[in-house]
């Protein structure tokens, strides 16, 4: 997808845009689109966080997919980063034994970035 974040005032526009444009998108390729819009929102965060994630540690990211440690003049060494199974960058913490849902216990690690913006506005 090709969208930029400048463009965009608030996060709920964002999301709600690019859902749609994947939504388009799968049907165009005649994939069956069954998912609910919370669905498609939840998809279209996804997509967002991983491509400012990409944008700004993709060597990061890339040391973690092969298991190897992020080196440690990396930003985001002292956070103790690892990547999910959806390939989002997260935090590893203390909080692993509470019973908070998993993004509250493994935030996910986003840079100073426009969609960043848009997140602690929304």
């Amino acid at each position: 997808m090709i969208l930029d974040e400048n463009k965009f005032s608030n996060l709920g526009k964002l999301l709600r845009v690019t859902a749609w444009m994947k939504r388009f998108v799968d049907k165009l390729i005649e994939k069956t689109c069954d998912s609910g819009p919370l669905q498609r929102l939840k998809e279209a965060e996804e997509y967002w966080v991983r491509r400012v994630q990409l944008e700004n540690y993709c060597s990061d990211i890339q040391f973690l997919k092969r298991n190897k440690p992020v080196p440690p003049q990396s930003k985001i060494y002292s956070l103790v980063p690892y990547v999910d199974d959806r390939i989002i960058l997260r935090v590893k913490g203390r909080l692993e034994p509470s019973e908070l849902f998993h993004n509250e216990k493994h935030p996910a690690i986003l840079p100073k970035s426009k969609f960043t913006d848009l997140i602690i506005s929304y």
